[in-house]
């Protein structure tokens, strides 16, 4: 009796070591799958992107300052702040423009989305005078009659127009708008090194004015913004700006090249005094490169 005591004494010692190590061995599986958890929790990353909302189209007057930002969110699902970004445009190039918004969140998760810009040239408006007589063409068998239209019974208000508003110092031409600088042979050249998308007065008279009676000489870069100017022709309107704001209207009336000496490739012909005299009325003369030995010509009179 004793004996099977002492036998079942040590039986359950050995089963109590044994469940001893089997709680530790579980113990242990059961903290290494915590840590397992834990760790596939901290090394989750955001791969989200953000959301944007509110962007819209524009349609704008040349020179119209705006922000395309302007009623333009963005959301994310772990960051608060999320920042926004937009790809340059100019508001004096006329055209449509493709702008590109940028959303990036802390993780550096993108998001584009893409707005045009219409940018619009102004509109000449025309002086409407209610005293000019309507005027109607009559075909007879004979010749053409002119007879002034009837007077209308009931005079209608005509809608108050205003001129368009101009900026200084501008060159209009070719769809878009140059800024220009007066600058005279003294600094003209280097205005247009230091920025090839300005223009700066050369030969002719130093400072722009349309009531001077002058020619005045203006240079450009191409490439550069005066490429424009391959794109005009005989009867091309320009209309510059003076240092008050003031248009004045010229036609184009020749369309040459020249040498570096101002001698004419088609005819051989001298026309250094014309390009940068300021004889001639009314006029400008706008001058840029073809290539490292001859020059493009436009000449232009006031309408």
């Amino acid at each position: 009796m004793k004996k099977n005591i002492l036998i079942s004494g040590v039986a359950l010692a050995i089963v109590m070591s044994l469940a001893g190590t089997l709680s530790y061995i579980q113990k242990k599986e059961l903290t290494a799958k915590e840590v397992t958890k834990e760790t596939v929790i901290t090394e989750k990353k955001d791969s989200e992107p953000p959301v944007i909302n509110g962007q819209k189209n524009w349609v704008i007057t040349q020179g119209q300052p705006i922000n395309v930002l302007e009623g333009v969110t963005a959301t994310d699902n772990v960051d608060k702040t999320v920042k926004l970004t937009a790809s340059d445009f100019s508001n004096q190039q006329v055209g449509s423009h493709d702008v590109i918004i940028t959303a990036e969140d802390g993780a550096h998760n993108k998001t584009t989305k893409t707005i045009v810009v219409q940018v619009n040239a102004p509109e000449k408006i025309e002086d409407l005078s209610d005293e000019q007589p309507v005027i109607n063409e009559v075909a007879t068998s004979e010749a053409l009659v002119y007879e002034k239209a009837a007077e209308p019974q009931v005079e209608e208000t005509q809608p108050s127009v205003s001129e368009p508003t101009w900026t200084a110092n501008t060159l209009y031409l070719g769809g878009i708008a140059i800024p220009y600088q007066n600058a005279g042979q003294s600094s003209g050249q280097s205005v247009i090194d230091n920025n090839p998308n300005m223009v700066a007065t050369w030969g002719g008279a130093a400072l722009q004015s349309g009531s001077d009676g002058a020619n005045t000489h203006f240079i450009g870069h191409n490439p550069g913004i005066f490429n424009v100017l391959f794109s005009l022709g005989g009867g091309s309107q320009i209309i510059v700006t003076d240092s008050n704001g003031t248009p004045t209207y010229y036609t184009v009336n020749q369309v040459f090249q020249v040498d570096d000496y101002g001698t004419g490739v088609a005819d051989g012909q001298s026309y250094i005094d014309q390009i940068t005299g300021t004889g001639g009325g009314e006029r400008i003369t706008l001058q840029t490169c073809v290539n490292d030995d001859i020059n493009l010509i436009v000449m232009a009179s006031a309408s």
